[in-house]
C-alpha cells in the first residue's frame, strides 16, 4: 500500500487495523490506535523530507539551466555581432536544448510542490485525528477514575462507614459543647462565691488544672501565653 493510501486509511480507522488483535478495553483499543496514527505521522514526515529535498533539488537544477540559457543568449548575440554565424548557430542550439531542460525541470518542481503540500494537508488532518483519539481516551481513563470514585463511596455509604463517621463527628460536637457549657457555669459560680459547695463540686468536675485557670482568671492573671 502507497504511503497516500495508507495515510487515508489509517486516518478513517476508528481504532486499530489488525481487528483480529484488537484488546477489549476501548481504552487499550485507543492507546493503541494512536500509537499506530503516531507511527503513520513519522512516516508521513519523512515522505515529505524527502519530497521536500527533490522539489529544493529540481529548484536548484532548474536555475542553473536558466543561467547556461542566459549564458547561449549572451554567446549567440556576441556571434552575430562578430558576424559568425557558424558560432551564434551552436550557442542558439544549445542555448534552446538548455531552455527545453529548464522546462522539464519546472514541471518536475510545480509537482514536487504539489505532492508535498498535498502531505502537508493529509499530515494536519492526521495529528488533529491523534489529538481527537488521544483526548477520548484520556476523557475515558478519566471517567473510569470518577466511576471507581463513586463506587468507592457508594460502597462505604452502603457498609455503613459513611453514617458512623457522621454520627462520631456529632457526638464530638455535642462533647465540646457540654464542655464549653459547664467551663462557663464554673466560671460563674467561681466569680460570685468560689468557697460554695456549687462551685467546688464544679471545680471537681471539670478537673484540677481547668479548676487553676479559671480561678487564676478570675484573679485578673492568665495573660501570659
Amino acid at each position: 500500500m502507497g504511503l497516500w493510501r495508507r495515510i487515508r486509511s489509517i486516518g478513517r480507522a476508528e481504532y486499530t487495523s489488525r481487528r483480529g488483535d484488537e484488546p477489549s478495553d476501548p481504552a487499550e483499543r485507543l492507546l493503541g490506535a494512536v500509537r499506530e496514527q503516531r507511527a503513520a505521522l513519522d512516516e508521513a514526515r519523512r515522505a515529505v523530507d524527502e519530497v521536500t529535498v527533490g522539489r529544493r533539488r529540481a529548484e536548484l537544477l532548474r536555475e542553473r539551466e536558466q543561467e547556461e540559457v542566459d549564458v547561449y543568449q549572451e554567446a549567440a548575440r556576441i556571434a552575430v555581432a562578430h558576424g559568425n554565424d557558424t558560432a551564434a548557430r551552436e550557442a542558439i542550439s544549445r542555448g534552446i536544448a538548455a531552455r527545453e531542460r529548464r522546462d522539464r525541470l519546472d514541471v518536475q518542481a510545480d509537482l514536487l510542490a504539489g505532492r508535498e503540500a498535498e502531505l502537508r494537508e493529509s499530515i494536519g488532518r492526521l495529528e488533529s485525528h491523534v489529538r481527537q483519539v488521544d483526548a477520548e481516551r484520556r476523557a475515558l481513563v478519566a471517567q473510569r477514575a470518577a466511576v471507581r470514585a463513586s463506587s468507592s463511596m457508594v460502597d462505604v455509604s452502603r457498609s455503613g462507614g459513611a453514617g458512623d463517621t457522621a454520627q462520631a463527628l456529632r457526638g464530638a460536637e455535642r462533647e465540646v459543647a457540654e464542655l464549653s457549657e459547664r467551663r462557663r457555669a464554673a466560671e460563674e459560680i467561681a466569680a460570685t462565691d468560689p468557697e460554695s459547695l456549687l462551685g467546688k463540686e464544679a471545680f471537681e468536675s471539670l478537673g484540677r488544672e481547668e479548676v487553676v485557670e479559671i480561678e487564676l482568671r478570675r484573679l485578673g492573671g492568665g495573660h501570659d501565653t
